[in-house]
């Protein structure tokens, strides 16, 4: 898309609950805990993976051992999401869901972290005809760059064996 000439229409969303994606081979247990798979983009009962997102929990039980199927999710927090239009040059997939979207333009989203490029928020869905849901994230919610500190080498700190309080 292109940045706006003139005024548009908003779309905006609050989700309580929501029905989602329960990845097959999952069972949920109604008021288990529930996570989000930042790649798969399905829920699942949340575990010890890194690639899960804990948002809420089930509000039902629900068997998608023989299949994906829908299941009603009751968030942690009531998420304000907004339709923002999907870039034409990096566009958001549906399998992107739960990941981290940038801003392109005043009304549109991109996949791609540009040189310093403003983060948009969380995506929540995409879709053909309305493009990408995005719950906006304060700075302190956004990912923060792993940093690596270098080791210590220098060991010339003497400590005696009974302290001075005070000192």
């Amino acid at each position: 898309m292109t940045a706006l000439a003139a005024e548009r229409q908003g779309s905006f969303e609050t989700w309580k609950r929501h029905q989602m994606t329960l990845a097959s081979g999952k069972k949920a247990f109604k008021n288990g805990s529930c996570s989000i798979n930042l790649i798969t983009a399905n829920v699942e009962p949340s575990s010890a993976a890194p690639n899960l997102r804990v948002i809420g929990v089930f509000a039902e039980t629900v068997d998608a051992t023989a299949g994906a199927k829908l299941v009603d999710v009751d968030f942690d927090a009531e998420l304000r999401l907004r339709w923002w239009a999907n870039s034409g040059t990096a566009p958001l997939l549906a399998t992107e869901v739960g990941s981290i979207c940038f801003v392109e333009d005043d009304q549109t989203v991109s996949a791609a972290a540009l040189t310093g490029a403003t983060i948009a928020g969380r995506v929540w869905a995409v879709s053909a005809t309305r493009g990408v849901l995005v719950e906006r994230m304060d700075p302190i919610d956004a990912p923060m760059p792993r940093v690596v500190l270098p080791a210590h080498a220098d060991n010339d700190v003497i400590l005696v064996a009974a302290p001075t309080p005070g000192a």
